[in-house]
């Protein structure tokens, strides 16, 4: 696997210009602002929100320099401006943030232009505004080396991290680790997951458990049907319904309940690659009934899509960004948004670019900025978008 392996890959028609570039005032929800324009094109780099309201984008592929980069940028919302930020220190991309309640930021895992998947984690120190790399300071390396790897937050505030695809040892992960910010410590958990995966993601349930659904296995490229439940308190995964079709690279939310009804918690699962590669057919969507265990048929997408974004918005909206299409047979450059009131997608207007495994942050002010990933007009062109974009509400 190479820095381009995995991240291959958002979502309805909207209104464009002649030239192909959409207008300020694009059909749907919210408007699409340029956001100034990173320095080094980043495929799979880490965001994080820092507590002064400045986003950081650290390391990430660049196609155009055909490396992977330690260096970090830092957005400035009130200016719409970035700057260069502290050091990496190490290069990575597909690496996983992981916020600390002190207000730094661990980065865990992801993969290194020379050595391949890396295990090393390093702390975003707020306060200092360096990386530390160090097990003293706070930052030791993982159990094991992974990328594409799922993290969670449990209710405890230790953090889940599952499966994964090691390519030192090309193989795809069924082990599972804890990381303990009050230790900060990893420690690796007895119980294995059902099913090796990569490229899936979890979801934390009101009752305290983690849902795991989608990914892949390699060398088969065969995609994961079968959902797992963790519980926490018995540190064990146990089977639970199945995808009807399958879903690499997809994304899933709890839905809120009427009332606060906790008998009817349910999960969206969205996009994701099917058996053929292609992305899941006819954009459909399934709902995961928690009390049922069981997956059943939910609202079709706007637009067909993988390795895209879904960020929550506060009000139990989601908004969805890029991913690859295989109905455009390119990088989207729709977007949409989960409606929570008539649990529908709805077209949230357009980008200027097409990118997947980009970073999406929601801002303090409800924006949300979007920078980085990968843009593939064509299957045999490739390019790292350097501009920048925030959609507003």
């Amino acid at each position: 696997m190479t820095t381009r392996g995995y991240g291959t890959v958002l979502v309805m028609a909207t209104l464009f210009i002649a030239a192909g570039v959409p207008t300020d005032a694009q059909q749907g929800m919210g408007v699409w602002k340029p956001a100034g324009a990173l320095a080094v094109g980043r495929y799979a780099a880490a965001g994080a929100l820092l507590a002064d309201g400045r986003a950081l984008i650290a390391g990430g592929y660049s196609f155009e320099e055909n490396r992977t980069h330690a260096s970090a940028e830092l957005f400035d919302p009130v200016a719409g401006t970035w700057a260069e930020g502290p050091r990496m220190r190490f290069d990575r991309n597909f690496a996983e943030p992981l916020a600390l309640p002190s207000g730094d930021t661990l980065f865990v895992g992801g993969f290194r232009g020379r050595t391949g998947t890396t295990a090393t984690s390093e702390r975003l120190d707020a306060k200092r505004g360096t990386f530390v790399q160090d097990a003293e300071d706070g930052a030791p390396p993982a159990i094991e080396e992974r990328e594409l790897f799922a993290v969670t937050r449990l209710q405890d505030g230790r953090y889940l991290l599952t499966g994964g695809y090691s390519t030192v040892r090309r193989k795809t992960l069924d082990s599972a680790e804890i990381y303990d910010p009050k230790q900060a410590a990893f420690v690796a958990l007895a119980g294995k997951l059902q099913h090796a995966r990569f490229g899936h993601t979890s979801v934390l349930l009101p009752n305290g458990k983690v849902l795991i659904v989608g990914g892949k296995v390699l060398a088969t490229e065969e995609r994961v049907l079968s959902a797992e439940v963790f519980d926490p308190a018995a540190g064990t995964f146990v089977e639970t319904g199945a995808l009807t079709v399958g879903r690499d690279r997809c994304t899933a939310w709890v839905l809120q309940a009427p009332s606060g009804d906790r008998s009817r918690i349910r999960v969206v699962v969205a996009g994701g690659s099917a058996k053929d590669g292609g992305t899941a057919p006819a954009r459909a969507c399934e709902v995961y009934d928690v009390a049922a265990g069981k997956f059943g048929p939910g609202p079709p997408l706007v637009r067909d899509r993988m390795a895209h974004t879904a960020t929550p918005l506060g009000d139990g909206g989601v908004l969805l960004v890029g991913g690859w299409s295989n109905t455009e047979n390119a990088t989207t450059r729709q977007a949409e948004l989960w409606d929570p009131k008539t649990e529908q997608f709805v077209p949230a207007g357009s980008l200027q670019h097409g990118r997947h495994d980009h970073v999406a942050l929601r801002l303090r002010d409800g924006r949300v900025l979007v920078a980085g990933g990968k843009e593939a007009p064509a299957r045999d062109k490739v390019e790292s978008p350097l501009p920048a974009e925030i959609w507003n509400p």
